[in-house]
């Protein structure tokens, strides 16, 4: 009742996942991280909280996060449905290709093959690929994913007048006896 309330007068609707009581990046974080991602997705959350909490609450991962943006990723993709249109369906260039062309090269395959989700994290190769790659677990991905974003990040700057704004509230708040 609280979502379709939130949904109905265009509130936010809070709700938790992508954590685990688990205490280590193990099956259990995994399973428990993805049903608390597809239970908030499920029933309509849009403000999900606990992202990478472990233990209860009293660990957080960096790995799990960056574990639950690539869940999050394929969820969305599961459940976006599925355009029905002209383009989508390329009839145009099936007529034109028949049962034995070839669709690879087309431009209606340029377009669009990039759109499914692909993973970040999850290794898709053969054995010996995995191999000649480090032999790397999920972890160790993630891990390597945090590294780069913490080196490499740039946060957009706040907008002016926001910024205006809360030195406007913190100057009040410093002026007043609560500071002094």
């Amino acid at each position: 009742v609280p979502t379709e309330m939130g949904k109905y007068y265009n509130l936010p609707v809070f709700g938790l996942g992508g954590s685990t009581d688990a205490k280590v990046l193990d099956e259990q974080c995994g399973l428990e991280a993805t049903i608390s991602l597809t239970t908030a997705l499920l029933h309509g959350a849009n403000i999900v909280h606990d992202v990478g909490f472990m233990d209860a609450g009293l660990q957080g991962s960096l790995q799990l996060q960056v574990i639950a943006n690539d869940t999050i990723g394929f969820l969305r993709a599961a459940t976006a449905g599925v355009p029905v249109d002209q383009e989508s369906l390329a009839l145009d260039v099936i007529d034109e290709l028949g049962p034995t062309g070839d669709y690879l090269p087309h431009a209606h395959t340029m377009r669009h093959y990039k759109e499914p989700f692909y993973s970040q994290l999850a290794d898709k190769g053969t054995y010996s690929q995995w191999q000649s790659r480090g032999a790397t677990t999920m972890e160790a991905r993630a891990a390597k994913e945090v590294d780069r974003i913490l080196e490499n990040h740039q946060p957009e700057p706040l907008p002016v007048d926001v910024q205006r704004d809360l030195k406007t509230i913190l100057e009040r708040q410093q002026a007043s006896a609560q500071y002094k």
